[in-house]
Protein backbone atom coordinates (compact mmCIF):
# COMPACT_ATOMS: atom_id res chain seq x y z
CA UNK A 1 0.00 0.00 0.00
CA UNK A 2 1.30 3.33 -1.36
CA UNK A 3 0.81 6.34 0.88
CA UNK A 4 2.33 9.72 0.39
CA UNK A 5 5.10 11.07 1.85
CA UNK A 6 4.59 13.26 4.24
CA UNK A 7 1.12 12.53 5.37
CA UNK A 8 0.20 12.80 8.69
CA UNK A 9 0.81 10.01 11.31
CA UNK A 10 -2.55 9.24 11.94
CA UNK A 11 -4.38 8.81 8.54
CA UNK A 12 -1.03 6.16 8.19
CA UNK A 13 -2.18 4.41 11.13
CA UNK A 14 -5.81 4.26 9.75
CA UNK A 15 -4.48 2.94 6.23
CA UNK A 16 -2.87 0.46 8.14
CA UNK A 17 -5.58 -0.70 10.25
CA UNK A 18 -7.73 -0.85 6.86
CA UNK A 19 -5.32 -3.19 5.41
CA UNK A 20 -4.96 -5.36 7.94
CA UNK A 21 -8.66 -5.99 8.65
CA UNK A 22 -9.22 -6.76 5.21
CA UNK A 23 -6.35 -9.27 5.22
CA UNK A 24 -8.08 -11.04 8.70
CA UNK A 25 -11.12 -11.18 6.63
CA UNK A 26 -9.92 -12.57 4.04
CA UNK A 27 -7.99 -15.27 5.93
CA UNK A 28 -10.33 -16.33 8.36
CA UNK A 29 -11.70 -20.32 7.95
CA UNK A 30 -15.38 -19.85 8.02
CA UNK A 31 -17.66 -22.51 5.64
CA UNK A 32 -18.01 -19.57 2.99
CA UNK A 33 -14.28 -18.45 2.37
CA UNK A 34 -12.51 -21.71 3.60
CA UNK A 35 -10.57 -22.88 0.78
CA UNK A 36 -11.37 -20.24 -1.62
CA UNK A 37 -7.83 -18.24 -2.61
CA UNK A 38 -9.17 -14.10 -3.05
CA UNK A 39 -6.82 -11.42 -4.44
CA UNK A 40 -4.64 -9.63 -2.03
CA UNK A 41 -6.87 -6.86 0.01
CA UNK A 42 -5.17 -4.25 -1.99
CA UNK A 43 -7.13 -5.45 -5.15
CA UNK A 44 -10.11 -4.53 -3.33
CA UNK A 45 -9.56 -1.01 -1.91
CA UNK A 46 -7.90 1.64 -3.10
CA UNK A 47 -6.95 4.05 -0.38
CA UNK A 48 -6.92 7.72 -1.85
CA UNK A 49 -5.84 11.03 0.75
CA UNK A 50 -5.76 14.48 -0.50
CA UNK A 51 -3.66 16.84 0.99
CA UNK A 52 -3.98 19.47 2.36
CA UNK A 53 -7.31 19.38 3.03
CA UNK A 54 -6.46 15.84 4.42
CA UNK A 55 -9.52 14.44 3.66
CA UNK A 56 -9.88 10.51 3.46
CA UNK A 57 -12.16 8.88 0.63
CA UNK A 58 -11.90 4.97 0.44
CA UNK A 59 -13.36 3.85 -2.65
CA UNK A 60 -13.75 -0.05 -3.56
CA UNK A 61 -12.51 -1.84 -6.64
CA UNK A 62 -15.05 -3.84 -7.39
CA UNK A 63 -17.47 -4.56 -5.51
CA UNK A 64 -17.40 -7.50 -2.88
CA UNK A 65 -20.53 -8.84 -4.18
CA UNK A 66 -18.38 -9.58 -7.97
CA UNK A 67 -15.98 -11.62 -6.10
CA UNK A 68 -17.98 -13.44 -3.36
CA UNK A 69 -18.47 -16.94 -3.64
CA UNK A 70 -21.83 -18.28 -5.75
CA UNK A 71 -24.60 -19.03 -3.64
CA UNK A 72 -25.37 -22.28 -5.34
CA UNK A 73 -22.31 -24.13 -4.29
CA UNK A 74 -24.28 -26.29 -2.12
CA UNK A 75 -26.53 -29.03 -3.26
CA UNK A 76 -30.06 -28.13 -3.77
CA UNK A 77 -32.46 -30.38 -1.32
CA UNK A 78 -35.41 -31.51 -3.06
CA UNK A 79 -38.40 -30.96 -0.12
CA UNK A 80 -40.89 -33.94 -0.01
CA UNK A 81 -42.45 -32.79 2.61
CA UNK A 82 -44.32 -29.68 0.97
CA UNK A 83 -46.96 -31.45 -1.24
CA UNK A 84 -49.25 -28.51 -2.12
CA UNK A 85 -51.76 -30.32 -4.51
CA UNK A 86 -52.51 -33.82 -3.76
CA UNK A 87 -55.56 -34.50 -5.75
CA UNK A 88 -57.45 -36.53 -8.39
CA UNK A 89 -60.36 -36.71 -10.08
CA UNK A 90 -62.11 -39.76 -10.87
CA UNK A 91 -62.45 -41.28 -14.39
CA UNK A 92 -66.55 -40.04 -13.88
CA UNK A 93 -65.64 -36.40 -12.63
CA UNK A 94 -63.20 -36.03 -15.44
CA UNK A 95 -65.66 -37.43 -17.91
CA UNK A 96 -67.99 -34.81 -16.47
CA UNK A 97 -65.93 -31.82 -16.65
CA UNK A 98 -65.42 -32.17 -20.36
CA UNK A 99 -68.84 -33.04 -20.82
CA UNK A 100 -69.12 -29.67 -19.42
CA UNK A 101 -67.09 -27.93 -21.28
CA UNK A 102 -68.45 -29.68 -24.80
CA UNK A 103 -71.64 -28.05 -23.34
CA UNK A 104 -69.97 -24.41 -23.15
CA UNK A 105 -68.17 -24.95 -26.77
CA UNK A 106 -71.49 -26.11 -28.42
CA UNK A 107 -73.20 -22.82 -26.73
CA UNK A 108 -70.49 -20.74 -27.94
CA UNK A 109 -70.94 -22.46 -31.97
CA UNK A 110 -71.06 -19.19 -33.55
CA UNK A 111 -67.63 -18.22 -32.84
CA UNK A 112 -65.52 -17.41 -36.12
CA UNK A 113 -61.95 -19.04 -36.61
CA UNK A 114 -60.06 -16.50 -37.04
CA UNK A 115 -56.33 -16.34 -38.18
CA UNK A 116 -53.38 -14.85 -36.48
CA UNK A 117 -53.13 -12.21 -39.29
CA UNK A 118 -56.63 -11.33 -39.09
CA UNK A 119 -56.23 -10.50 -35.72
CA UNK A 120 -53.02 -8.30 -36.01
CA UNK A 121 -55.05 -6.31 -39.10
CA UNK A 122 -58.54 -5.52 -36.76
CA UNK A 123 -58.64 -2.60 -34.60
CA UNK A 124 -59.14 -3.40 -30.53
CA UNK A 125 -61.27 -0.87 -29.15
CA UNK A 126 -60.66 0.28 -26.06
CA UNK A 127 -63.84 1.66 -23.34
CA UNK A 128 -63.59 4.91 -24.71
CA UNK A 129 -64.37 3.49 -28.32
CA UNK A 130 -67.03 1.52 -26.38
CA UNK A 131 -68.59 5.27 -25.25
CA UNK A 132 -68.24 6.60 -28.69
CA UNK A 133 -70.09 3.73 -30.15
CA UNK A 134 -72.85 4.67 -27.78
CA UNK A 135 -73.21 7.82 -28.33
CA UNK A 136 -72.92 7.23 -32.26
CA UNK A 137 -76.45 5.19 -31.50
CA UNK A 138 -77.94 7.40 -29.67
CA UNK A 139 -77.48 10.03 -32.32
CA UNK A 140 -78.69 7.09 -35.11
CA UNK A 141 -82.38 7.24 -33.77
CA UNK A 142 -82.26 10.61 -34.45
CA UNK A 143 -80.85 11.36 -38.01
CA UNK A 144 -82.80 8.44 -40.03
CA UNK A 145 -82.58 10.85 -43.09
CA UNK A 146 -79.16 10.81 -43.63
CA UNK A 147 -78.21 7.51 -42.15
CA UNK A 148 -78.09 4.66 -44.94
CA UNK A 149 -79.93 1.38 -45.39
CA UNK A 150 -76.89 -0.49 -45.00
CA UNK A 151 -76.23 0.88 -41.71
CA UNK A 152 -78.08 -1.18 -39.21
CA UNK A 153 -78.24 0.30 -35.57
CA UNK A 154 -79.69 -2.92 -34.23
CA UNK A 155 -76.44 -5.05 -35.56
CA UNK A 156 -74.21 -2.12 -34.45
CA UNK A 157 -75.76 -2.35 -30.91
CA UNK A 158 -75.95 -6.28 -30.85
CA UNK A 159 -71.90 -6.48 -32.06
CA UNK A 160 -71.38 -4.09 -28.77
CA UNK A 161 -73.01 -6.27 -26.38
CA UNK A 162 -71.48 -9.31 -27.99
CA UNK A 163 -67.93 -7.64 -27.00
CA UNK A 164 -68.85 -7.06 -23.44
CA UNK A 165 -70.13 -10.35 -22.93
CA UNK A 166 -67.21 -12.44 -24.60
CA UNK A 167 -64.78 -9.88 -22.67
CA UNK A 168 -66.83 -11.07 -19.26
CA UNK A 169 -66.26 -14.83 -20.07
CA UNK A 170 -63.15 -14.21 -21.66
CA UNK A 171 -61.68 -13.31 -18.21
CA UNK A 172 -63.00 -15.96 -16.11
CA UNK A 173 -61.57 -18.78 -18.64
CA UNK A 174 -58.41 -17.01 -18.62
CA UNK A 175 -58.42 -16.39 -15.14
CA UNK A 176 -58.91 -20.61 -15.03
CA UNK A 177 -56.84 -21.74 -17.66
CA UNK A 178 -54.06 -19.94 -15.83
CA UNK A 179 -54.68 -21.73 -12.66
CA UNK A 180 -55.00 -25.40 -14.70
CA UNK A 181 -51.81 -24.58 -16.45
CA UNK A 182 -49.82 -23.48 -13.32
CA UNK A 183 -51.43 -26.62 -11.24
CA UNK A 184 -50.74 -28.99 -13.75
CA UNK A 185 -46.74 -27.87 -13.74
CA UNK A 186 -46.65 -27.99 -10.24
CA UNK A 187 -48.13 -31.42 -9.87
CA UNK A 188 -45.67 -32.93 -12.55
CA UNK A 189 -43.04 -31.25 -10.29
CA UNK A 190 -43.70 -32.76 -7.27
CA UNK A 191 -44.26 -36.57 -9.14
CA UNK A 192 -40.32 -35.70 -10.84
CA UNK A 193 -39.28 -34.31 -7.34
CA UNK A 194 -39.83 -37.99 -5.71
CA UNK A 195 -38.89 -39.94 -8.67
CA UNK A 196 -35.44 -38.36 -8.43
CA UNK A 197 -34.86 -38.73 -4.59
CA UNK A 198 -35.72 -42.33 -5.49
CA UNK A 199 -33.55 -42.40 -8.62
CA UNK A 200 -30.54 -40.82 -6.21
CA UNK A 201 -31.05 -43.48 -3.61
CA UNK A 202 -31.27 -46.28 -5.80
CA UNK A 203 -27.68 -44.70 -7.88
CA UNK A 204 -26.15 -44.60 -4.02
CA UNK A 205 -27.00 -48.27 -3.54
CA UNK A 206 -25.69 -49.43 -6.74
CA UNK A 207 -22.53 -47.80 -6.29
CA UNK A 208 -22.13 -49.41 -2.71
CA UNK A 209 -22.16 -52.55 -4.69
CA UNK A 210 -25.69 -54.09 -4.42
CA UNK A 211 -27.26 -56.04 -7.27
CA UNK A 212 -31.23 -55.13 -7.59
CA UNK A 213 -30.50 -51.57 -7.14
CA UNK A 214 -28.02 -51.86 -9.92
CA UNK A 215 -30.31 -53.33 -12.19
CA UNK A 216 -32.84 -50.75 -11.32
CA UNK A 217 -30.41 -48.11 -11.89
CA UNK A 218 -29.99 -49.74 -15.19
CA UNK A 219 -33.58 -49.55 -16.10
CA UNK A 220 -34.05 -45.91 -15.12
CA UNK A 221 -30.83 -44.82 -16.38
CA UNK A 222 -32.21 -45.05 -20.00
CA UNK A 223 -35.41 -43.16 -18.93
CA UNK A 224 -33.95 -40.47 -16.68
CA UNK A 225 -31.16 -39.41 -19.78
CA UNK A 226 -34.05 -39.61 -22.18
CA UNK A 227 -34.06 -35.09 -22.11
CA UNK A 228 -30.38 -34.71 -22.87
CA UNK A 229 -29.94 -37.48 -25.35
CA UNK A 230 -33.48 -35.75 -27.33
CA UNK A 231 -30.36 -32.59 -27.90
CA UNK A 232 -33.23 -30.42 -26.07
CA UNK A 233 -31.57 -28.26 -23.37
CA UNK A 234 -32.70 -27.62 -20.27
CA UNK A 235 -32.59 -23.30 -21.22
CA UNK A 236 -35.17 -24.20 -24.10
CA UNK A 237 -37.20 -26.50 -21.69
CA UNK A 238 -37.52 -24.09 -19.10
CA UNK A 239 -38.62 -21.71 -21.65
CA UNK A 240 -41.41 -23.49 -23.11
CA UNK A 241 -42.79 -23.97 -19.46
CA UNK A 242 -42.63 -19.89 -19.22
CA UNK A 243 -44.58 -19.66 -22.16
CA UNK A 244 -47.04 -22.07 -21.04
CA UNK A 245 -47.46 -20.07 -17.41
CA UNK A 246 -47.72 -16.68 -19.16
Amino acid sequence: MRVKSGAPRRHVKRLLNVSQFCKRFFEAQNPVTRGINFPPPTHYFQIRIRFPSRQQSLRRLPSLKTHSPPINLLPKMIDLTSNRISALLSAEELAATKSDLDKVSQRLSFLVQLTQKEIERMYKISDADKTFVRNCLAEMSGASDITPPYLNAEEISRDLACNEQLLELENTLSELLLNVRRNRILAGKEAYNGASVFYRLVATAARSGSGPAQAIHERLQKHHHHKIKSGRSRAAQRAQQAKQVD
